[in-house]
């Protein structure tokens, strides 16, 4: 015969022992997003939500693309930026905060930004947002509290912004006052969780930050060559053949050291590499 089956709840004693067995279940609690309209919220299932005011109003889906093939991941190499505007809100204690995030590659289209936000929304209490923008090495970065008290709004935007290694994009968190006061904390956990929830609902492009790299090698190590490229997923563009071989790399940043010696090590004289910018590809 098969075990019996125990309902939720109930004990069993086992003869000759005094072991008890419980038949449990987790303890799951149901909660609705009540600051999404009624059409559109949806029933949550989790064990102990800690924010459940937050609703993020564009479903998450994330589109990754590389275009170098490393065989390994080096965090330092990898940015990450927006493909397109999107959009979160949520409430807090009566205070509705609408968020939005998109792409920013120079500070004239992040004012465009934040000025079509201002303006869908003239008569919100607070225009507050940050910005992440430039080239890898020359990033610049920007936040305004607008009105809020000071490091209340945008350096929460911002580190927001950072923590998702996010890069030139713009943040925008509008507030509209409820009629009770947040204090400093409160605004602080309001204004992050607001810009979480934008970059949450985004669509994601990876991108990879790469030295651009000039070489040439005689012929006859050309083995050696292809052989260091594919160990590190690096491959050779542009390929000119005369009485050398000549052609282009897109070197992923933090190993141009280690490749640079690896091929010196292996070829000894017989290649010529010269660096050029830093790029994002």
């Amino acid at each position: 015969m098969g075990a019996p089956q125990l309902a939720v709840g109930e004990m069993v004693a086992h003869k000759g022992s005094h072991r008890k067995r419980w038949a449990t279940r987790p303890s799951i609690e149901r909660h609705e997003h009540s600051c999404l309209p009624l059409g559109h919220r949806q029933e949550c299932l989790c064990p102990e939500p800690s924010r459940p005011y937050l609703s993020i109003t564009t479903p998450s889906s994330h589109a990754y693309h590389r275009s170098v093939p490393a065989p390994e991941s080096h965090s330092d190499d990898i940015i990450k930026t927006v493909e397109a505007a999107a959009t979160a809100s949520i409430l807090v204690l009566g205070s509705k905060f609408l968020s939005s995030v998109a792409s920013a590659p120079n500070a004239a289209a992040a004012e465009a930004h934040l000025r079509e936000r201002i303006r869908r929304y003239p008569d919100a209490s607070h225009h507050c947002w940050a910005h992440r923008i430039g080239r890898p090495g020359e990033l610049i970065e920007k936040s305004a509290d607008a009105g809020e008290p000071s490091g209340t709004a945008g350096r929460p935007i911002l580190d927001s912004l950072r923590s998702a290694r996010l890069e030139n994009v713009v943040c925008v968190v509008t507030r509209y006052f409820g009629g009770t006061k947040l204090g400093t904390g409160g605004l602080v956990r309001a204004y992050t969780d607001a810009a979480t929830a934008a970059i949450a609902s985004a669509r994601l492009l990876t991108r990879t930050i790469v030295r651009h790299v000039s070489i040439d090698f005689d012929h006859e190590r050309t083995g050696i060559v292809y052989r260091v490229l594919d160990e590190f997923g690096v491959t050779l563009a542009d390929a000119r053949y005369d009485e050398r071989v000549h052609g282009q790399l897109a070197v992923p940043s933090s190993r141009i050291a280690e490749m640079n010696a690896r091929l010196h090590e292996l070829a000894h004289d017989g290649i010529d590499w010269h660096e050029a910018e830093l790029d994002i590809i």
